[in-house]
């Protein structure tokens, strides 16, 4: 009660002052405008005008105004509120004496007033403040569980995806590892954090290694722990947890806020690991299925091939698909592969090797040179009836004439090499054709 009426009094006080600030002001503008001479005569008449009738026209109210507030202030020291209030004051008044009587000083009490008003003030912030926590940690984990089900449904995804391409081609298999590929992880941690290249090497990589390499069942409250570090700058029970320096966990917490909340949400990618089935192999017998990181160039690029022929319905180009393979494996994987995808997508092949358009059974070749600079299509030009001749390109299947005979020049090095060479092999063409 004893401050409410200390500011009703400062109110009253205000506006009992308005009127002469106000005069002294307009009457400023007054004396600044008499300064301008010259070409800025006009302007110094206009503000002097425009002062002086200001000034009258505060002076002209200022009377009834003060009428008002002291009808004001007589009203008010005979309200209630004001009989409250000087009982309030007497009260404090003899409270003070009574501190004074025991020894205390009444400016120290005066001072622990103050400091309660503020302390209230701080609670009634803080109990404010929770409610928004409250809401904001719920907005915060919905957040977190749809990032999640992003992530799961993108897995899911992806894993229906290879299940489907290994059903297919019967020559491939993948295992899956959830949020194993650290290395992106760790160079977003570094980054993000601003650590220099050569700074806590060891140590995001021990972050790392705890974090996203340990049991799988415990690796939400491992993450979990992470995030509550991130937020919280809680040093010390993550460091007990996680067995990590705490010098680097205080690095950490010198991060800006919203850095430490980006990497808090970031997650390592999967790793996908791909096997193929070894030529001739079983696929019940787990020692012929190889990984693919193991193969020769050769066997790497039939794996891929196979991979990216059963993936999908849509037209796919191939730009020599031999390359880094022997004739053995263009003949026993990708002519077989193209042979099988060829009923269900269009498949455009640029090639050198006869195999895969002749053993391919290729439904349309074309056959292409470079004229004068520019790629085009090989062409003959035929005379017809009446000397007209008429220009016939080399596309069609291998039944073609000229496209055969394009097959035979282009891949074969011709019909005479390739007899040469059938003779060469004599013996085991011979077989082979009686069997």
């Amino acid at each position: 009660l004893v401050c409410e009426s200390a500011f009703a009094h400062r109110a009253s006080s205000r506006l009992r002052g308005f009127f002469s600030i106000a005069v002294v002001r307009a009457t400023g503008c007054r004396s600044e405008a008499a300064l301008l001479t010259g070409e800025f005569l006009p302007v110094a008449v206009a503000l002097d005008e425009l002062s002086s009738d200001m000034v009258a026209l505060l002076m002209s109210i200022e009377d009834g105004v003060r009428e008002r507030l002291n009808k004001f202030d007589a009203e008010t020291a005979q309200s209630p509120w004001q009989t409250m209030v000087d009982a309030a004051e007497r009260d404090l008044e003899a409270y003070k004496q009574e501190l004074q009587a025991q020894g205390l000083s009444p400016n120290e009490f005066s001072r622990l007033q103050d400091e309660l008003v503020r302390t209230r003030e701080a609670v009634d912030s803080l109990e404010s403040s929770t409610a928004k926590l409250a809401e904001e940690q719920t907005q915060t984990e919905h957040a977190w569980t749809a990032l999640l089900s992003l992530v799961e449904a993108r897995r899911v995804a992806r894993m229906a995806l290879l299940e489907m391409v290994a059903s297919r081609s019967g020559r491939l298999r993948f295992t899956h590892a959830r949020a194993q590929d650290t290395g992106p992880w760790i160079s977003f941690v570094r980054t993000t954090a601003g650590i220099r290249e050569n700074g806590y090497v060891q140590d995001v990589q021990d972050l790392a290694q705890w974090l996203w390499k340990g049991s799988e069942a415990e690796l939400a409250n491992r993450v979990a722990a992470w995030q509550t570090f991130l937020t919280t700058k809680g040093v010390k029970p993550f460091a007990e947890l996680s067995g990590l320096k705490p010098a680097f966990l205080i690095r950490l917490t010198t991060v800006d806020e919203s850095a430490r909340y980006r990497m808090a949400t970031e997650l390592p990618q999967d790793v996908i690991s791909m096997t193929f089935l070894m030529e001739g192999g079983r696929p019940d017998r787990p020692e012929d299925w190889q990984p693919i990181v193991k193969g020769s160039p050769g066997q790497r690029t039939a794996a891929m091939l196979a991979f990216v022929l059963h993936h999908g319905k849509e037209p796919l180009v191939l730009d020599q698909p031999e390359d880094d393979l022997d004739s053995e494996w263009i003949f026993k994987l990708v002519v077989k592969e193209l042979r099988q995808s060829r009923w269900h997508r269009q498949l455009i092949v640029v090639s050198h090797n006869a195999n895969i358009p002749v053993l391919g059974d290729a439904e349309q070749v074309i056959a292409l040179e470079n004229r004068a600079g520019t790629l085009a299509v090989r062409c003959t030009t035929e005379q017809v009836a009446h000397g007209s001749s008429v220009s016939i390109p080399h596309v069609g299947p291998v039944e073609s004439p000229h496209v055969r005979r394009d097959i035979q020049a282009i891949m074969e090095g011709g019909v005479a090499a390739f007899v040469l060479r059938e003779q060469k092999y004599n013996n085991e063409t011979r077989a082979h054709k009686a069997a």
